[in-house]
């Protein structure tokens, strides 16, 4: 009697891109407040300022804010007094303390530029963001190709989430300075926002070239560039960061990633070796590598990639299918019932998880479970003539012979030479002792495929029943040469030669 065939469906190992969502996003660089050059072009007759200018360029600073706090006491309306000491209290790095004299310093002097610009860098310091953007506005007023303030307007706005105004102010700082690799950083952060890919990764790609030593820089283009995708890029400004010391795990996934869409799957692995113990969490990283360890042949190595990934979300269904498999491959067929049943639960209309628990079902003994499925099958799918021949042998194996002979012959009506239904009708014919049928079914069976060894054994059974034992041991020995090691083949040829002494 035929076994059943295992109706496995194949594997899909592609690489599922999933690491996109999981990446680094690109950080932006906010740049810190500068200050201006000290207050310029105080009255001669101003000494009391003078001399504290004269105290902070000796290096006396406290002096200095001493002698300004005593002037400005002498005298509330001295606009220099309140502008020096709010440069020097940033310039010691008390940017709280300066807001209150830079503020009066504005009052009185509310077109000076360098009042404005360390006013903007007090606020931006002190982290009140409104005011610093306003006062920066009133800095382009006043001076339009002042490319420090455009930055720090664009940077400002990004982090108000405004990414068109920070795409206008760091354009203009760039148009004014197209060296500086912090803008450049910060418009693809912007453009990024906006959700310009390929401007995004272009201005990212000239931050990091103007620095080429910078890591951060390097990665924020090489993500941008991995996204859209473009490898070549991508892999440029990768490798790079890391040369450049860059320790983000997701950069090496990330190339991990290029390698293989490229078809470089062992250096893929290698780098998914390096982060291993830097991924702990990341569910598309484990199963990634779960599927470049099963491609390299690592079957224990992707059974434990497959399982870090189903700790993490134990209802992905590409992981439940791949890590079945293995298990089925493996022959560990109670872990792979359990990897499919989990499957097919998920989606009940999931016809290659069914016909997999289905086969993992068989490997565990659980016929009935298996013909259950296989049923279910064929009820949605009648003309699944590979399915319907394995519920027909379960079903002979679990003794329903009508229902069996049922299915052999729906399929002969529509493939009157299929091997395996000719051989099934006639096992029926054979247990209703018609032996000329099942004799002359068998024989259609081996002319249909002359290498099916069940229909020679079966054939042979027949005619010895029919007192043709010549006949039977040249169908036994035919079997044998076909599969020298089917044992009850061989059992067969040896009663009957036993039996027949001519």
């Amino acid at each position: 009697m035929p076994g059943i065939r295992n109706n496995m469906i194949t594997c899909n190992t592609k690489w599922i891109k999933r690491l996109g969502a999981t990446v680094a996003m690109a950080t932006l660089i906010v740049g810190s407040a500068w200050a201006q050059q000290p207050p310029i072009a105080v009255p001669a007759s101003n000494a009391q300022v003078i001399s504290a200018a004269n105290l902070y360029n000796e290096g006396k600073t406290d002096e200095a804010i001493t002698l300004l706090e005593q002037t400005i006491q002498a005298d509330a309306n001295n606009g220099d007094a309140y502008s020096w000491l709010g440069f020097l209290h940033l310039r010691a790095g008390h940017a709280a303390m300066a807001v209150a004299p830079l503020e009066r310093a504005q009052q009185l002097k509310p077109n000076d530029l360098e009042v404005q610009v360390n006013l903007g860098n007090a606020y931006l310091s002190t982290n009140q963001n409104a005011k610093a953007l306003a006062t920066y506005e009133k800095v382009v007023a006043l001076k339009p190709d002042m490319e420090e303030a455009w930055y720090n307007i664009g940077n400002l706005h990004l982090q108000a989430g405004s990414a068109s105004h920070a795409i206008v102010a760091l354009e203009k700082a760039v148009g004014l300075n197209a060296g500086d690799a912090f803008a450049w950083n910060n418009l693809g952060a912007a453009y990024g926002k906006q959700g310009d890919k390929a401007r995004s990764a272009a201005a990212y790609g000239k931050a990091s070239d103007i620095k080429m030593d910078n890591a951060l820089f390097a990665r924020n283009a090489g993500f941008a560039y991995y996204v859209i995708p473009n490898d070549d890029r991508a892999f440029e400004y990768l490798s790079r960061a890391i040369r450049d010391g860059d320790t983000d795990a997701r950069s090496k996934a990330a190339l991990a990633d290029i390698h293989l869409r490229n078809g470089r799957k062992a250096e893929a692995l290698a780098l998914m070796g390096e982060v291993e113990s830097l991924m702990g969490k990341d569910k598309a990283f484990w199963y990634n590598r779960g599927v470049l360890q099963t491609e390299a042949g690592d079957l224990s190595g992707a059974e434990s990639s497959y399982r870090r990934a189903l700790q993490i979300d134990g209802n992905d269904a590409a992981t439940l299918n791949n890590l079945g498999l293995i298990y089925y491959g493996q022959k560990k067929y109670a872990d792979s019932v359990r990897c499919f049943s989990s499957l097919y639960n998920l989606n009940k209309q999931n016809r290659g998880a069914q016909m997999n628990l289905a086969a993992a079902y068989l490997g565990n003994g659980q016929l009935r479970q298996a013909a259950d499925l296989w049923k279910e099958i064929v009820r949605t799918q009648p003309n699944r003539s590979d399915v319907r021949l394995d519920l027909a042998t379960a079903q002979w194996q679990l003794g329903e012979y009508d229902n069996a002979r049922y299915h052999f012959a729906y399929v002969l009506k529509s493939d009157p030479t299929n091997a395996r239904a000719l051989n099934g009708v006639g096992m029926w014919y054979h247990r209703n002792a018609q032996f000329s049928a099942a004799a002359e079914s068998f024989r259609g069976a081996i002319k249909a495929n002359p290498n099916f060894v069940p229909a020679y054994n079966n054939l042979g059974i027949v005619y010895e029943k029919m007192n043709k034992r010549p006949e039977a041991i040249k169908l036994f020995e035919k079997a044998l040469s076909i599969d020298p090691n089917n044992a009850e083949v061989r059992r067969n040829l040896e009663r009957v030669r036993s039996q027949y002494k001519g």
